[in-house]
């Protein structure tokens, strides 16, 4: 698993880097407003494999929080981002599950290290975020919201939120997908 999120930060940073250099640095700027369908198309020219076909919710599997045994699905956001991020999404050639969109003033990259259809699709298990924001900054530190509870073996949160802040503890610490409960 951190092989692959290893390999997602890597391939986001790069498309993302890739993208302020088309656009001139501002690309939050050229894409934030109503600008979906070209920006996935940006971002998706960076990467290796295909765009997702699937369109039917009732095809696509859930994502939960990370709480351990949790059936509480993940917090609201635009269907085609992160309430249903498959659809829309890229599937790279090796199985991870990319999709880009816009959301709360932000540029929305949430990515499943293992795709939609290999679970246990959980925030900060192989569920992750990053945000890019009007600053022109890729950013992962949502450490003030809902927390990671991928970490806790007897948390009893049930916030929708958990795990949104799993991208930023998976980055600081090499050990984190050694310490996970799932």
């Amino acid at each position: 698993m951190k092989t692959q999120f290893d390999r997602a930060v890597a391939v986001i940073n790069q498309a993302v880097t890739r993208m302020q250099d088309d656009v001139g640095g501002d690309l939050w700027g050229t894409y934030y407003y109503g600008k979906g369908t070209e920006l996935r198309k940006h971002f998706y020219s960076y990467l290796s494999g295909t765009l997702e076909t699937r369109t039917k919710t009732k095809d696509v599997n859930p994502y939960y929080v990370s709480l351990k045994g949790s059936t509480t699905t993940m917090h609201y956001c635009p269907a085609g981002c992160c309430s249903n991020p498959v659809f829309n999404s890229f599937i790279s050639s090796d199985g991870i599950m990319y999709n880009v969109c816009t959301r709360d003033n932000v540029i929305n990259i949430p990515f499943d290290i293992n795709g939609n259809d290999r679970g246990p699709n959980k925030w900060g298990i192989d569920l992750f975020d990053f945000d890019y924001t009007s600053a022109n900054k890729l950013t992962n530190n949502y450490t003030d919201r809902g927390g990671c509870y991928a970490y806790y073996k007897n948390s009893t949160s049930s916030n929708v939120n958990d795990g949104i802040s799993c991208t930023h503890a998976a980055m600081k610490d090499p050990k984190y997908f050694d310490k996970i409960d799932f």
